[in-house]
């Protein structure tokens, strides 16, 4: 099961809080999709699921310099592995985005991506 490729001691809490929290704030989103009238944006032709996902991805999107995301989160980039150090007990941003939407079954379903998809993980990791 996939949490975050960042899944070391310092992180797991934070990652499986990541993971949790989006599966029940989209069942909350569902149940809140049932008392409105309608989840569109005007100019952009997705359903409200898909808009969903793109939301929450949007949430954590940055831009860092190199030099800020090793002194923030890494100690050294090493045969192609990030060794953290205890800094931050954050994953880096796109690990919070890509580890719980690739556990997501829902977003799977949404997408429709294919069991052998980046973002689909094999073994889904269920926190709720």
């Amino acid at each position: 099961a996939v949490v975050s490729t960042q899944s070391t001691g310092s992180t797991l809490n934070e990652n499986f809080a990541d993971n949790g929290g989006i599966f029940v704030s989209y069942r909350a989103f569902k149940k809140a999709e049932k008392s409105s009238s309608s989840f569109r944006i005007q100019g952009l032709d997705l359903r409200s699921d898909s808009i969903f996902f793109l939301a929450y991805a949007q949430i954590r999107c940055y831009k860092f310099s190199l030099e800020y995301l090793y002194g923030q989160y890494y100690i050294d980039y090493i045969d192609g592995f990030y060794e953290q150090n205890s800094i931050n007990l954050y994953s880096p941003p796109d690990f919070r985005v890509t580890g719980p939407i690739q556990n997501s079954e829902h977003f799977s379903k949404v997408f429709s991506c294919s069991s052998s998809s980046n973002m689909c993980a094999a073994e889904k990791c269920r926190t709720f």
